[in-house]
């Protein structure tokens, strides 16, 4: 179609944000349905901070784009606003959240109709003024009703497809390209080492470029520096699921099975008293506090030099307030002359350990050649 034929071409309205403080993006939140595997959004969407949908993971951020979709996925078009779904998802809807950077108004005169040869062969503006003038002869022509009426269904058919055809020639729209190119280098990304927390980025960074992008480890959230202030931007982890044996997720499946295997030896901690050379007979002066709630699971002791005339009995005591003392064991830890470790006899009848409990250790009887004896409490903290 020769463009002498339009005369001069309405322009497009364009109404974009600059996703600044003082015109930022607007949260949007839309219920659609899917139609010829897609849905078209009110407004064109901010690829920083995604578009999102419940359920369901985005695929093809960066580089060539997929050619097959899978059912729990979805792709989606940055440049206009449109998603597109696996098959199976036809005529579903879907809740769908995102920043909308604004929209573009085509004006009739420029949305045109193509034949079976992709040739131009009028524009919905030429349709929608034949519509008009054709409603009007209805009134005048009703001798020929049926004719016009007709004529105006094929014409309301035209104004659907040319309506559904200029969706899809937004995709090769050159300004919202451009537009598109130019907020990115408004709004770039540039990835810093993450911290452990919040505070930690001022301290960090302090001197900040534009653009630094750090992610908060104990929250998730990922923090930009627009020139002023820390802003956050993302969300980390908010579509992921959680990790189980069959699924990753926030957690490698590997790395989950393996966390559940480990057993309850990883909350066992134990008390080492040592006492080197020679000991005498008594309490020694060797007091060890304990700074967790727990339960005794064991107490052994062993000698690195024995003796061959006489057994060596060892006593282990706590108390709250280094005063007062109790005995844990009825029957006492004993190593037989000419052995290195206890019997293993021991009887223990207080078994529970209170947060800051203090212990303490008694030799009753030692044999006159032991030397350098090593005793150990094993406790399993409860809490």
């Amino acid at each position: 179609m020769p463009y002498n034929n339009h005369s001069y071409l309405d322009p497009l309205h364009i109404v974009w944000r600059n996703g600044t403080p003082d015109d930022p993006y607007v949260d949007r939140a839309e219920y659609l349905k899917i139609l010829n595997h897609k849905v078209v959004l009110s407004e064109i969407p901010d690829r920083f901070t995604r578009v999102k949908v419940a359920g369901m993971f985005e695929i093809n951020y960066e580089g060539t784009p997929k050619k097959v979709i899978m059912p729990n996925q979805f792709s989606v078009n940055y440049s206009t606003g449109v998603i597109e779904f696996h098959a199976s998802q036809e005529s579903k809807s879907v809740n769908v959240t995102y920043k909308g950077r604004g929209f573009i108004q085509y004006p009739s005169s420029r949305i045109y109709h193509q034949d079976e040869f992709n040739n131009v062969v009028e524009s919905l503006e030429d349709i929608i003024n034949r519509a008009i003038i054709e409603i009007r002869e209805i009134d005048i022509k009703t001798t020929d009703y049926q004719k016009i009426r007709d004529e105006l269904l094929l014409t309301m058919v035209k104004m659907e497809t040319a309506i559904t055809e200029s969706k899809e020639s937004t995709e090769k729209s050159e300004i919202a390209t451009d537009m598109a190119l130019n907020a990115y280098e408004t709004t770039r990304l540039v990835f810093q080492p993450f911290v452990n927390t919040y505070n930690q980025i001022l301290t960090n960074y302090p001197n900040p470029e534009i653009g630094w992008t750090v992610q908060v480890y104990d929250t998730g959230i990922r923090y930009r520096w627009d020139g002023a202030r820390w802003v956050p931007i993302d969300l980390f982890g908010g579509n992921m699921p959680l990790a189980n044996e069959n699924l990753n997720g926030l957690m490698n499946k590997d790395d989950y099975k393996k966390l559940k295997s480990f057993d309850d030896r990883l909350k066992e901690r134990v008390v080492v008293f040592v006492i080197p050379q020679y000991p005498d007979i008594g309490v020694q002066h060797i007091n060890a506090r304990f700074p967790f709630k727990g339960e005794i699971k064991n107490i052994r002791a062993m000698v690195g030099w024995t003796d061959a005339t006489a057994d060596t009995e060892i006593a282990v005591q706590k108390s709250r307030d280094m005063k007062t003392w109790t005995n844990l064991m009825s029957r006492q830890l004993v190593i037989k002359k000419d052995e290195n470790f206890d019997d293993g006899l021991k009887v223990i009848d207080n078994l529970n350990v209170v947060k800051d409990d203090i212990f303490r250790i008694e030799l009753l009887q030692v044999g006159s050649d032991i030397q350098d004896i090593t005793l150990e409490i094993i406790i399993k903290i409860t809490q």
